[in-house]
């Protein structure tokens, strides 16, 4: 006789399935079919989950183990062949099925093991842009420990090139101890090795006396994906892409914003981009605050300029400080847990 147990819960606007087997327990959602917790017996979360995660619709959840498809990061960095599949500008991260909804196929119950099996068909279910006939098939099963198996058969008559993934979020309680076994042979990329490469090369340099700066690349780099874990940032230097590599991070950032956005600058006159990204944050319900000079300024005519903008912002629900005591010259932009800091301003002539 079993002795699982499997409850359905809603969490916000999500369904959700709650299931209790061989002393342990997890947590999946029907959007994405992705697995939000996972917890044996009386031990710490093994999946983390962002005790900021929001549980709307369309709108994904940050942690757990989201599934990728059909690609994984970056579009852009993928092959070519499978970036031909889309046919649209901008493509979004980990692909197109994650904020969807699966079927939930049925719940198998057999002795202390509980299996769930999730699909999605693209016959039924077009995705906006890929126009490709495919079936995925996705299998949990909780028992003594957790499998996870993601199928895709190709349902048309051509060859189908994709790439797919679980994108498990391990819970872990120092990230410099981790490691990562059996990769020997395998071809891989690490993507933080770009972080710490540019930030290894100007801190070598930054010793010199004298003038620097790496030199360019041919074309303008593609932003790295959000850093996760403590103590992992980006170094980002005084040159015109890198500016515009901080513009496109401040916006994809503001953009995913979900509990806050709270930014310091001495010179406020951003660009249109980011004043929508702000106004549109501010009204999904985002504590959106900006911390701005006074008449204490060096420069009056930016501030002047700036505050133009000031009656669509508080309209749309931003808060606006003005910090009286003397000129202030900080420059930051907290967003959620990311943070920025340094001396780019935000302003037109930086982030343009």
């Amino acid at each position: 006789m079993s002795t699982a147990q499997v409850e359905r819960v809603e969490l916000d606007q999500l369904v959700c399935w709650r299931i209790r087997a061989a002393g342990s327990e997890l947590l999946v959602a029907q959007q994405g079919a992705q697995i939000l917790s996972y917890q044996q017996a009386e031990q710490p979360p093994l999946i983390w989950l962002s005790p900021q995660a929001a549980y709307q619709r369309g709108q994904s959840v940050r942690g757990g183990v989201p599934l990728c498809w059909p690609w994984f990061g970056d579009l852009r960095r993928n092959p070519q062949a499978v970036q031909a599949h889309f046919h649209l500008e901008q493509a979004p991260a980990h692909g197109l099925v994650r904020t969807l909804d699966w079927e939930l196929l049925g719940i198998e119950e057999e002795d202390d093991a509980v299996t769930l099996r999730f699909a999605y068909d693209t016959r039924n279910q077009p995705l906006e842009g890929w126009p490709r006939d495919a079936g995925l098939t996705f299998v949990i099963r909780l028992a003594q420990d957790l499998g996870m198996s993601l199928e895709t058969h190709n349902r048309g008559n051509t060859p189908l090139t994709l790439s797919q993934a679980l994108h498990s979020y391990f819970a872990v309680s120092d990230v410099r101890q981790v490691g990562v076994e059996g990769l020997q042979a395998c071809r891989y990329i690490d993507t933080l090795q770009d972080w710490q490469e540019l930030f290894d090369s100007q801190w070598v340099h930054c010793l010199r006396r004298r003038i620097w700066q790496l030199p360019l690349p041919s074309r303008a780099p593609r932003i790295p994906q959000v850093p996760e874990g403590p103590g992992l940032g980006r170094v980002a230097y005084a040159a015109a892409r890198q500016h515009r590599d901080i513009l496109l991070s401040l916006l994809r950032n503001l953009r995913r914003a979900q509990t806050r956005i709270w930014l310091a600058t001495p010179y406020f006159l951003p660009t249109g981009k980011v004043r929508r990204a702000l106004i549109r944050a501010a009204r999904r319900g985002v504590d959106v605050r900006l911390l701005l000079t006074s008449r204490n300024t060096d420069h009056p005519p930016v501030r002047y300029a700036g505050q133009r903008f000031y009656p669509r912002l508080l309209r749309a629900g931003v808060r606006i400080y003005e910090y009286q005591p003397h000129f202030s010259h900080l420059k930051m932009v907290l967003v959620d847990d990311w943070v920025s800091v340094g001396s780019c301003n935000f302003d037109y002539w930086n982030l343009r």
